[in-house]
């Protein structure tokens, strides 16, 4: 499935406005709250200039079959 992760960085270089957005219904709000804490946690660079920078990463996550 995948998954946008949308936020913004600070210029301190936390975390702000997460909205995390699932494509389909493979992922639970436990999951999808989970990512948001991990992106709280995350100090990120602070941005270039100061202000803010808005982030748009999708993620795809895929299960791989394994040929034995």
């Amino acid at each position: 499935g995948i998954v946008d992760l949308n936020f913004e960085i600070l210029g301190s270089g936390k975390v702000f406005k997460v909205d995390i957005k699932a494509k389909d219904n493979r992922f639970s709000k436990k999951g999808i709250d989970c990512m948001a804490k991990v992106l709280g946690i995350i100090d990120f660079p602070k941005p270039k200039g100061g202000g803010r920078v808005a982030v748009r990463q999708p993620l795809n996550f895929f299960s791989e079959k394994s040929s034995s």
